[in-house]
């Protein structure tokens, strides 16, 4: 794929000669003009998987044409229209255009960077994922069950270190 999103294109940098070669094989394969499988190309996904971190049985792998996309589809899996949704500032402004069009509702929450308080603020933002992560898990499974476990280890890997550190009797109430 040649991507033109960081502007225009060195010819230093892409293989010309191969992208010739494969632009024509792809004008004479009709297939090659129209969408693929809606639920993804088998041996793309096959060759994805075992680079992929693991996932709970019953879920499968998504693979998005870029960024926009997969934020799109994350927000309107998980989040109905007119929900608020948490989302950290400097926010991309089409992040912000994709929620009005899922007619979501965005609260905004600072991320700094100055050199001073940053392993403190690391540590409250990952604190942080592990809270938002729990909460939209639960917008899909409303329980602290084996399946909830999977995906949140899924998204948030060391989710126990946050748990274990949050104060005494607010605790998630997932058994460890």
């Amino acid at each position: 794929m040649l991507n033109l999103a960081s502007g225009h294109p060195s010819r230093d940098a892409y293989d010309t000669i191969g992208l010739t070669e494969a632009s024509h094989r792809a004008a004479e394969d009709p297939a090659a003009w129209s969408y693929g499988p809606s639920l993804g190309n088998p041996q793309f996904l096959a060759a994805l998987a075992p680079l992929s971190p693991p996932h709970p049985e019953g879920h499968r792998l998504i693979v998005t044409s870029g960024a926009q996309q997969a934020v799109d589809l994350a927000l309107r899996c998980l989040a109905s229209p007119g929900s608020t949704v948490l989302l950290p500032e400097p926010i991309y402004p089409a992040i912000l255009s994709i929620c009005a069009a899922a007619g979501l509702h965005v609260r905004r929450y600072r991320v700094g960077a100055d050199d001073a308080g940053h392993h403190r603020q690391r540590q409250e933002m990952c604190f942080e994922d592990f809270v938002i992560a729990h909460e939209f898990l639960h917008l899909r499974v409303p329980n602290h069950g084996k399946v909830f476990k999977e995906l949140l280890t899924a998204h948030v890997p060391r989710w126990r270190d946050h748990d274990k550190h949050r104060p005494a009797g607010n605790r998630s109430g997932i058994s460890r």
